[in-house]
């Protein structure tokens, strides 16, 4: 039998990690504010989405890394991350791509 105090948490409650519903723009801002995060997001192969969004947005910072954790088929976005590119073309812009790759 589980103590009082640990009877009302879940095994899911973290101190520092919380779960942000993507409901469109409003969600991506609250993903891309200044403080250091961790992101698990799909598609994995960066075609679209939030995965798409956020590379857009921090392809060109040191600071910033990506770790693909499934396959990246020939010729998608993923598989060109993955060999880490110099310049990344993003919706008909070219980018620094100065992440880690992982």
């Amino acid at each position: 039998m589980l103590s009082p105090e640990y009877a009302k948490q879940s095994i899911l409650d973290f101190k520092y990690v919380k779960s942000v519903a993507y409901k469109g723009f409003q969600s991506r801002l609250e993903i891309t504010n200044d403080e250091p995060c961790v992101v698990m997001c799909s598609p994995g192969m960066l075609q679209s989405g939030l995965s798409y969004f956020l590379l857009e947005k921090w392809c060109e910072s040191p600071k910033n890394g990506i770790i693909f954790t499934g396959y990246c088929a020939e010729g998608s976005l993923g598989k060109q991350v993955m060999n880490a590119p110099q310049i990344l073309n993003l919706n008909n812009v070219d980018k620094q791509f100065n992440m880690s790759v992982g």
